[in-house]
C-alpha cells in the first residue's frame, strides 16, 4: 500500500505584510472594515478614510479584493500556518480492491491544526462557494473548540449529506475555492477533509425529526438521489409525511450505482435512505412513474416533487458500426462495482483493452474500477489537458493507478474486426483556449484496437414525466447585475484565480427556481430542473423546494 499527498509546497517562510492605502481613492464607504476578519482596518474620523494596522493584518487581501476603488493594495502571503494535507493511498494490489483511497483526518489533534487556519471571516465567501451554503466558520470553530458533536449539529441544519459530500464534492471549484487564502492565491482552508472528520467521528444521532404534524404537509418524491435525500429529509424534520417512488430495486440513485466504494464506501452511501425510512420515509423501490401516475400523485398528494436524475447516456459523436457495442459508463460502474462486492473480478473484463471516450470525472472512475477488475483502460479526451472537466486529484490519483489518459485527441469512428475486437480511429485535436472548441487536425489518425468501448460523455435529462416533449432543464446563467452583498463580499472579483464566484451565483439561480412550483403542486429540483449537476447542488435544491412547500402548505391552512 503507498500513501501520497497532492498538494503545493505552501511551507516557504513567509515575510511580514505591508499595506499600501491610496487616500485619494477611498470613499470611506466601510466595505473593507467590516470584512476583516482580524480587525486591522479602522477609520480616520476625521479625514474619513480607512488606514491599516500591519501589525494585525494577516495579508488575506480580501480588503484589496473587495474595494471598488483600487483603494488598499496589500502586498504578502497569507500569514497562516501551512496546510496539512490529508493522504492518497494506492492499495497493493489493486486487483480487486475495494479499499477507500482518500483518507480523512485520523485525530482530533490532526483536524485542530488545520482548523486553525481558518480566520473566520465576517463574509465568509466560503459559504457563498458551498451550495448549501453551511455553516463553514462555525463549524470550523466548533472543531478549534473540540466541539464535533456541536459541529455536526451545525452541518446538518443545511446538510443531510455531510458525509457524503466531503468525500465526492469538488471543493475546489465551491467551497475550498472561495476560500479567502484561495482568493488570495495560498493553499484553502481543508474545509471538505474538516466536514468529513465531523462526519465521521461526531456521535452518529441525527438531528430530532419533528413528529408528524395532522396538518403537515404530504409529499410524494419522484426518484431518491440527492435531491430527493434532501427533500425528503427536510419534509420529515418540519413535521410533514413522504412517499417517495424509485423505479430502481435500490434507492440512492447515483450514490448507490455511479460512484465507486474506493471513493464513496457502501455504508456511507447507503445511510442516508436507512436514517430517512427509520424516521419515516416510506419507499417504493421498483415502481415506475409515468405521466398517468404523475397526474394521480397530484391529485392525492399536496405536493409532488420530481427529482429523478440525467438517465440519457451521451452516445459518442463517432462513426460507429451497427456491430459495435458501446456500453454506458453507469452500466459499467455498477456491474464492476457488484462484481468488486463479491470478491472477484469481472470474467469478462480480466486482461482486456479498454477504451473510454470521455475525460471527466466519470472517466477516471471507469479507467480505475477497470483496473481493479483487471482490464488495461485507455482514456481519450478531446480537449486539452488544462481546460478539461476533470478534477486535478481524480486525474492525479487515475494517473497514479495506472489509467492512460489521452488528452487533445478524439474517436472518430467505431468498426468491429474479423478477430471480435473493436478498431478506433483516434485523431488528434488542438485546443489552444478555453473558450473554443477543439479543432481535429488533418492527416493525424492513428488506428487502435480495444476489446471493450465505454462512453463516459455524460447524461442527458428525459423531460417526458413532466409531459412536455419540448422540456429542457434550465439554464443557471445569471443575468443582470449580481446585488451589493454579492458585490461587495470580494467573491466576483476580477483578480481571482478561478471563476467560484461566477459559478456559485450561477448556482444560486437553480436554487430559486427550486424554491418555485414548475406547474400547479409541482415542484422540479436536481438534474431534472437543471441538467446534471454536483450531489451537493442537488440535495441542497431539494431542501429548497421542501422548504417552500412546507410554507405553501401553511399559508394555505392559515397557519
Amino acid at each position: 500500500m503507498t500513501i501520497s499527498t497532492f498538494t503545493k509546497d505552501n511551507n516557504q517562510p513567509k515575510t511580514k505584510v505591508t499595506a499600501t492605502v491610496y487616500f485619494d481613492r477611498c470613499a470611506g464607504c466601510e466595505d473593507c472594515l467590516v470584512r476583516c476578519p482580524v480587525g486591522a482596518i479602522s477609520i480616520d474620523d476625521v479625514d474619513w478614510v480607512v488606514t491599516v494596522d500591519e501589525g494585525l493584518c494577516v495579508g488575506c487581501h480580501q480588503c484589496e479584493r473587495l474595494c471598488p476603488f483600487g483603494a488598499i493594495e496589500i502586498h504578502g502571503a497569507p500569514l497562516v500556518p501551512p496546510h496539512l494535507p490529508t493522504a492518497h493511498v494506492t492499495p497493493t494490489p489493486l486487483f480487486v480492491s475495494t479499499l477507500e483511497t482518500r483518507r480523512g483526518y485520523e485525530s482530533l489533534s490532526a483536524a485542530k491544526l488545520e482548523a486553525q487556519r481558518c480566520l473566520g471571516c465576517p463574509d465568509p465567501t466560503c459559504v457563498r462557494g458551498c451550495p448549501a451554503h453551511n455553516d463553514i466558520p462555525g463549524f470550523i470553530d466548533a472543531i478549534r473548540r473540540s466541539a464535533i458533536d456541536e459541529a455536526k449539529d451545525i452541518l446538518s441544519r443545511t446538510s443531510f449529506l455531510s458525509d457524503v459530500c466531503s468525500r465526492v464534492c469538488n471543493q475546489s471549484a465551491q467551497c475550498e475555492g472561495a476560500c479567502s487564502l484561495a482568493l488570495a492565491g495560498d493553499e484553502p482552508v481543508g474545509i471538505g477533509a474538516l466536514e468529513r472528520f465531523v462526519a465521521d467521528h461526531a456521535k452518529t444521532e441525527t438531528p430530532a425529526v419533528t413528529a408528524k404534524s395532522p396538518g403537515g404537509p404530504k409529499v410524494a418524491i419522484v426518484g431518491s438521489g440527492p435531491a430527493a435525500i434532501g427533500a425528503a429529509g427536510e419534509i420529515l424534520r418540519k413535521g410533514g409525511s413522504v412517499d417517495v417512488f424509485e423505479r430502481a430495486p435500490i434507492a440512492g440513485g447515483l450514490l448507490r450505482y455511479s460512484i465507486p466504494a474506493f471513493s464513496l464506501p457502501d455504508q456511507v452511501a447507503k445511510r442516508p435512505w436507512e436514517e430517512l425510512v427509520r424516521d419515516g420515509a416510506n419507499l417504493y423501490l421498483n415502481t415506475e412513474i409515468d405521466r398517468a401516475a404523475l397526474e394521480e400523485l397530484k391529485s392525492t398528494y399536496d405536493a409532488v416533487i420530481v427529482a429523478h436524475g440525467a438517465s440519457r447516456a451521451i452516445a459518442p459523436p463517432a462513426k460507429v458500426s451497427a456491430d459495435v457495442a458501446v456500453q454506458n459508463a453507469e452500466e459499467v460502474l455498477e456491474t464492476l462495482g457488484e462484481s468488486l462486492e463479491t470478491g472477484y473480478a469481472h470474467p469478462g473484463w480480466i486482461d482486456r483493452d479498454v477504451l473510454v471516450v470521455g475525460g471527466g470525472n466519470t472517466a477516471m472512475d471507469v479507467g480505475r474500477m477497470a483496473i481493479r477488475n483487471g482490464a488495461r483502460p485507455f482514456v481519450v479526451e478531446w480537449l486539452n489537458r488544462k481546460y478539461s472537466p476533470v478534477r486535478s486529484d481524480e486525474l492525479s490519483e487515475a494517473e497514479l493507478e495506472g489509467v492512460r489518459v489521452l488528452f487533445e485527441h478524439t474517436v472518430l469512428s467505431l468498426e468491429s474486426t474479423q478477430v471480435g475486437r473493436v478498431r478506433a480511429v483516434i485523431a488528434k485535436t488542438s485546443q489552444p483556449h478555453k473558450d473554443r472548441l477543439p479543432k481535429i487536425i488533418k492527416h493525424s489518425e492513428t488506428v487502435q484496437d480495444f476489446d471493450i468501448v465505454v462512453a463516459a460523455l455524460g447524461f442527458q435529462v428525459v423531460g417526458d414525466l413532466l409531459g412536455d416533449r419540448d422540456y429542457r432543464p434550465i439554464r443557471k446563467d445569471f443575468e443582470g447585475i449580481p446585488d451589493r452583498t454579492w458585490m461587495a463580499s470580494g467573491i466576483l472579483a476580477k483578480t481571482a484565480a478561478t471563476r467560484v464566484g461566477e459559478l456559485a451565483l450561477a448556482r444560486e439561480v437553480g436554487l430559486q427556481k427550486a424554491e418555485v412550483p414548475y406547474s400547479e403542486n409541482v415542484w422540479v429540483v436536481g438534474d431534472a430542473l437543471v441538467g446534471p449537476s454536483t450531489v451537493v447542488e442537488a440535495m441542497a435544491q431539494g431542501m429548497r423546494a421542501a422548504s417552500a412547500i412546507v410554507k405553501y402548505h401553511q399559508g394555505k391552512l392559515g397557519q
